[in-house]
């Protein structure tokens, strides 16, 4: 997919549902400098539909996390600019969402990803400490359920690194291991992906590992 010359085309979601794919992302127009949330339908011919707006705000949105929950698909968008973690429920798929619940306010997050593991909800979240605005430490919060409460982590924040904390994407299983997809913004934002196997995860402790790297280096045009 090749966005028009007049936008940017970022963080897709692929959905698949009803025997059809569908890919959520965010498009930024440049006129505008704000992003809203869009979604096409991916054909088996490898074309798509023309993508149409899901979600528009008064702020820049991103990072669209759809994820399915007692039979409804949910979605947390990216909503750094209210200091808030939104949680939104679709009332006609794809095409319309409302607000569901505020799960966070006061908060200078992004890319908040969800998973059920055995038994629990998690969030994983990137969050700047207090008195700098890079969203490199990763904070863990786990709950019953996606609407929460959700607890904080006895050891938040429990990534510290630029290469590896920033969330990437959906987290899967992968022989049994789960896996979490994360930014590497050591000296360009969004310059890699780091897949880390998540080693041990429970209220208590939190252990991960690198298990590959995805580097740019495969064509000399690439960022």
């Amino acid at each position: 997919m090749i966005p028009p010359t007049d936008r940017l085309w970022a963080d897709p979601f692929p959905v698949y549902q009803d025997g059809k794919y569908y890919l959520f992302f965010e498009e930024l127009l440049f006129r505008s400098g704000k992003g809203h949330l869009s979604v096409t339908e991916l054909q088996s011919d490898g074309t798509w539909t023309t993508p149409k707006v899901v979600l528009e705000q008064d702020c820049h949105l991103s990072y669209p996390f759809v994820f399915k929950w007692q039979g409804s698909h949910y979605m947390i968008p990216e909503t750094n600019q209210r200091k808030s973690i939104e949680l939104y429920k679709c009332v006609e798929w794809p095409h319309r969402w409302k607000i569901e619940k505020i799960l966070m306010s006061g908060v200078n997050a992004a890319d908040t990803t969800l998973c059920e593991i055995e038994g629990l909800w998690w969030m994983f979240v990137a969050m700047a400490v207090e008195g700098n605005q890079a969203k490199d430490e990763l904070f863990l919060y786990y709950s019953e359920n996606p609407m929460g409460p959700w607890e904080a982590h006895k050891r938040n924040p429990v990534v510290s690194d630029a290469r590896n904390a920033r969330p990437a994407g959906r987290i899967f299983q992968s022989n049994g291991v789960w896996m979490r997809p994360a930014q590497d913004g050591s000296g360009l934002y969004g310059r890699a992906i780091a897949i880390m196997e998540i080693v041990r995860i429970d209220p208590h402790e939190y252990i991960e590992k690198e298990y590959v790297r995805i580097e740019p280096v495969w064509s000399l045009n690439l960022i």
